[in-house]
């Protein structure tokens, strides 16, 4: 684990996310649900009221850690031991996808779910988490 570029509160964060650990199958079904309620939303089919009421619901069950910055992921991935390339490839993809949803003047932040893997070895999933009830003022 590096330390050194990492402050003392987000050790502590990301050491108290590591005792949250999930199965796969429960990160699939949030994730789609969620997609599911993005895609109703985006066509009309879903309310402003009800979606807010569903993600409510989906969200109640929170992944292991939310960081609201690039630097911060960063930080939390070089922590946990994640190797260069996986690192630098999951950032350039969060921050594309962050990047396009905040171009639409929509907040993100990034959730990471710790999870134990096959091998039994502690694994994450990361993912740009969009906040769809409310654009942020652009100017």
């Amino acid at each position: 684990m590096n330390t050194d570029d990492c402050p003392k509160y987000l050790i502590d964060r990301i050491e108290q996310a590591k005792k949250r650990v999930y199965a796969w199958p429960e990160i699939d079904e949030l994730i789609k649900n969620e997609n599911i309620l993005a895609r109703q939303f985006a066509f009309g089919n879903l309310g402003k009221k009800r979606l807010g009421k569903n993600l409510k619901q989906i969200q109640s069950k929170l992944p292991s850690l939310i960081v609201t910055s690039l630097p911060e992921l960063e930080m939390v991935l070089r922590y946990v031991g994640v190797i260069d390339d996986i690192r630098k490839e999951t950032l350039g993809n969060l921050q594309l996808k962050a990047e396009q949803s905040e171009k639409e003047g929509f907040r993100t932040r990034f959730s990471i779910w710790f999870y134990k893997s096959v091998s039994g070895n502690l694994s994450a999933f990361c993912g740009v988490q969009v906040d769809l009830k409310q654009k942020f003022n652009r100017k």
